[in-house]
């Protein structure tokens, strides 16, 4: 099942829900756990585990405890990264998922070799040294590029400030202004889109986008 941003934003906005995703990044947890760590009712814990369950973002399983009969484990079922952005020009919300990233592209440092070896002898000290060191070469790099993207929107944001200053005083259908956004910040300029987007009719949505390709040439 594929999430949409809003259903998302929906599901994490309760507290409860986000500390049962927490405690399922460490590891799978059964009911009673969670129950436990969270401090709440088994009945109102059941109604936040079944939405979580029906929208894809935990599984459950049964599996033997230790010492003891079978039960019911919960773990994570996707691995999603959401971005949100929120400025005079822009209100946008992105989920990607995951599993569709390969960092088989990347250069891959030489510390990931001694890793893996560390790993497969089964040696947790080294393992965890050689992770941490890894880990803390990725957080640098990760937080370059992060400067980077963060620039990337200031300069985007420029651009749109200048086109929305002069469709502000030249398009005056708000609808149209909306539509004229969407048109040049998506590459998927669809009508079925844009009807989405902007919670119309897919009629009205096309008759916006022929007008907008007539005028503008987009």
């Amino acid at each position: 099942m594929s999430l949409y941003a809003g259903e998302l934003l929906n599901l994490l906005g309760n507290n409860t829900r986000r500390r049962i995703l927490q405690l399922l990044a460490n590891e799978p947890r059964y009911f009673i756990e969670l129950a436990r760590e969270i401090g709440v009712g088994q009945q109102a814990l059941l109604k936040h585990l079944s939405l979580l369950e029906r929208s894809g973002l935990i599984v459950s399983y049964k599996a033997k405890g230790k010492g003891g009969p079978d039960r019911k484990y919960f773990r994570l079922n996707k691995d999603l990264y959401m971005t949100i952005a929120l400025t005079e020009e822009v209100v946008g919300i992105r989920v990607y998922d995951l599993s569709d990233v390969s960092w088989g592209s990347l250069k891959i440092p030489d510390e990931l070799g001694e890793l893996e070896r560390s790993y497969r002898s089964g040696d947790l000290v080294t393992t965890v040294r050689n992770a941490r060191r890894l880990l803390l070469t990725i957080g640098k790099e990760m937080e370059k590029l992060k400067m980077r993207t963060l620039g990337l929107i200031k300069l985007r944001q420029k651009i749109l400030s200048m086109v929305r200053e002069l469709a502000y005083s030249q398009i005056r259908d708000p609808v149209e202004r909306r539509a004229l956004f969407f048109v040049i910040c998506s590459e998927d300029v669809s009508p079925d889109r844009l009807a989405y987007e902007l919670d119309m009719r897919e009629s009205d949505a096309r008759a916006i986008l022929t007008k907008l390709r007539e005028r503008f040439q987009i």
